[in-house]
């Protein structure tokens, strides 16, 4: 991580690299980001558990307008995360 941080330093000075060591420091975090993102579901999936249970087993409707709206909020997320597995398998 040493050399990598050393090399955008380096770059940085450069004018003509500026955009280079964007993209480089970018692939950096975007792949340690990766598997975070599977925590992200997880815990979002787990914070919905109040409005499913209050939905239905007690039969709360607000609870279960928060429920629907997460639910698409998840099928967004998941439908990038998606686009993004076939483009770095493809790619």
């Amino acid at each position: 991580m040493l050399d990598r941080t050393l090399t955008l330093l380096y770059l940085q000075n450069s004018s003509e690299t500026r955009f280079l060591s964007f993209l480089v420091h970018y692939h950096i975090i975007s792949r340690r980001n990766k598997m975070s993102r599977f925590g992200d579901l997880k815990g979002y999936v787990d914070s919905m558990e109040d409005d499913f249970n209050k939905f239905y087993n007690k039969g709360n409707k607000a609870a279960g307008t928060r429920v629907r709206k997460a639910m698409q909020d998840l099928k967004r997320t998941a439908q990038d995360i998606r686009v993004e597995v076939q483009s770095m398998k493809n790619g």
